[in-house]
């Protein structure tokens, strides 16, 4: 079975350049398909204020989104985690940290976040489909 190189090994190396290379237009030659990806329909950027009560971080998700971070703006902590978000089970995110989240699929993922009794904190939020 011949291997990968088969139809070059009859050329030497400026053979095999100039059989690859395409100097007049300064590109590689190549063949196949190429797929993209990345943004789809839109972004979405929010400023919300955090309590010391559980709250959704998106209360209205970005349709058929694939990506979200939330920063940390003010200096008090904010935990973040799913529905049943308390302070002792959170995710505990400091002043200017992110929680970024690759959701690719699923827009119907809930993150929820929280302060420490008696604390609010600002977080931004940026949702990208």
């Amino acid at each position: 079975m011949p291997g990968p190189n088969q139809p070059y090994t009859g050329f030497d190396a400026r053979q095999v350049l100039d059989h690859c290379f395409d100097e007049t237009k300064d590109r590689l030659r190549t063949t196949g398909e190429v797929q993209f990806s990345g943004l789809d329909s839109g972004i979405q950027t929010k400023k919300q204020i955090i309590g010391d009560v559980r709250q959704k971080v998106f209360p209205t998700p970005l349709n058929d989104r694939n990506s979200f971070t939330s920063r940390v703006i003010g200096a008090e902590t904010v935990y973040f985690g799913g529905s049943d978000l308390t302070i002792d089970n959170g995710y505990p995110k400091f002043q200017y940290e992110e929680f970024p989240a690759d959701i690719k699929g699923d827009s119907i993922v809930e993150l929820y976040a929280m302060c420490e009794p008696g604390k609010s904190c600002e977080i931004r939020t940026f949702e990208a489909a």
